[in-house]
């Protein structure tokens, strides 16, 4: 026995051994990349590398003020959600925090003020890159809206929520401090629980609430449980809503959360005339006919403005006919309503002012003038739109002139009597009664052409048919007669006559 406990001994020495050597070699090689990463770290720095969550689980680091920590997203359907390793050192912090201001209750409100800088830095900096995974862009700004702890005892769970931040889109967040006993993360390879299939302590994001399609998947698809691991923070939209499952043994589990609030920034006249050329290259103003790009004619104006203008210009025709304004593409309101949408959709500068009620606008600055003075492209596109309005322009003052020399006298002249209104009424009148009546025969012609195309095959085989029986009883009577010789009648005798 003596024997074999010294072999023991002797082999979990050697044990001990090699891993100090282990060690040792690890450190040498650390050693030996200290040189490289101070001429790293010495270097400009360089923009974090973007990951998209269009594809399967994508890999990146956070940026240099954090120490470039490792992180990992998941995509889902439309969204995604990410993961980074947190130092020891700050966990360590963040329970110091949660054990000065722990109370009886399970829910422990954190100050935002007091909260660790270093988690508050690895936060912001995880849910930048979800955002430009999610968006695609930078216009935004992230800030801290709340946070607070959670300790977590036997047989305590948490219902479904989803905690939204103070703006309309924002993050939420979720990190295990401390882990009991009988919670780690080799809890995920031993058997499940119920038909369901969970494990105990679990926390669970539910980003898919529609059932499975598998009636033997009792698995929901929608869910992503998270792993028993201390130190792993997650990073998801706040609409995704949790649960964390109870456990069973002793001591306590602690976790913080928190949100974050997402906020647009507000574009400069530059960044939105960049947005705008871009927007006119692309499919805003340009058509892709066949090789060659063609600018859109802008909307015509509306039956209300057309009559509008006939009626200034009846009002007018004694005095002489108006010419129309020499800038009447700044005065087509319909024109400029959606010319004034689009800008403002797309966050770039106001239109100019029309021109108000009698009298003109003090401001005749033209849109190219205040629009695009830098964008060479978005220019020309812009000059093609205000070209082609100008056109319409010229177009609608040689329809105004020649409207005007082709009215009837009777326009011109208003009426003298009372005589020439009651023929104007009665004139009226007919031409009312004489439309109704060809509309009625249009539609009685309708109707009998669709009644022939309907039912014209079915009546001629009845009038063939009717037509066939009335001359096949005569036949035979006369046929049958014939063979047997009968005289015939009086009334028979004068038909052959």
């Amino acid at each position: 026995m003596e024997e074999l406990a010294l072999q023991a001994e002797i082999e979990q020495a050697r044990r001990r051994r090699d891993a100090a050597l282990a060690s040792l070699a690890a450190l040498d090689a650390e050693a030996l990349l200290l040189p490289t990463r101070a001429r790293i770290r010495a270097k400009p720095e360089v923009p974090v590398p973007l990951v998209s969550a269009a594809g399967l689980l994508q890999r990146s680091c956070l940026s240099p003020q954090v120490g470039r920590l490792p992180c990992e997203l998941w995509p889902f359907v439309f969204s995604c959600i990410a993961r980074a390793a947190v130092p020891e050192a700050v966990l360590g912090r963040l329970r110091k925090q949660l054990d000065a201001t722990e109370s009886q209750g399970k829910l422990v409100p954190l100050p935002r003020a007091g909260l660790d800088r270093d988690f508050q830095s690895v936060l912001l900096d995880l849910c930048q890159i979800l955002a430009v995974a999610l968006r695609g862009r930078r216009d935004f700004t992230l800030d801290l809206d709340e946070a607070w702890g959670v300790v977590q005892k036997k047989g305590d769970y948490f219902p479904m929520e989803a905690r939204r931040a103070s703006s309309q889109d924002g993050f939420g967040c979720i990190m295990d401090l401390d882990l009991p006993p009988s919670l780690s993360i080799d809890n995920h390879e031993r058997p499940t629980k119920g038909s369901y299939g969970f494990h105990d302590g679990l926390h669970n994001l539910l980003w898919k609430g529609d059932r499975t399609t598998d009636k033997d998947d009792l698995v929901q698809p929608g869910i992503i449980q998270l792993e028993l691991r201390v130190g792993q923070l997650y990073v998801f939209p706040d609409w995704v809503q949790t649960i964390t499952y109870p456990f069973e043994g002793p001591g306590q589990r602690r976790w913080i959360a928190a949100t974050v609030a997402l906020t647009e920034k507000s574009l400069g006249l530059k960044a939105r005339q960049r947005i705008l050329a871009k927007v006119l290259r692309e499919s805003a103003w340009m058509a892709s006919e066949g090789e060659e790009w063609q600018p859109r004619d802008p909307p015509f104006p509306s039956e209300a403005l057309r009559s509008q203008r006939r009626w200034e210009k009846k009002r007018h025709s004694l005095g002489g006919s108006q010419p129309p304004w020499p800038d009447l593409w700044q005065a087509d309101d319909v024109s400029l309503d959606w010319l004034r949408g689009f800008l403002a959709k797309y966050r770039t500068v106001e239109m100019v002012a029309t021109r108000s009620a009698g009298r003109e606008s003090s401001r005749r600055t033209r849109v190219i003038d205040v629009l695009l003075d830098d964008a060479k492209s978005g220019e020309d596109c812009l000059q093609s739109f205000i070209s082609r309005l100008e056109h319409r322009l010229q177009a609608e003052s040689k329809a105004h002139k020649e409207r005007a020399r082709e009215e009837p006298e009777r326009a011109r002249h208003p009426a003298s009597s009372e005589g020439d209104v009651a023929a104007a009424v009665a004139r009226a009148k007919r031409r009312a009664s004489d439309q109704k009546r060809r509309q009625a025969q249009v539609r009685e012609a309708s109707a009998r052409a669709v009644k022939e195309e309907r039912y014209g095959k079915r009546d001629q085989r009845l009038a063939r048919f009717e037509k066939d029986m009335k001359a096949k009883p005569s036949g035979r009577t006369a046929e049958a007669r014939s063979r047997r010789r009968d005289p015939l009648d009086l009334e028979e005798s004068l038909d052959l006559l």
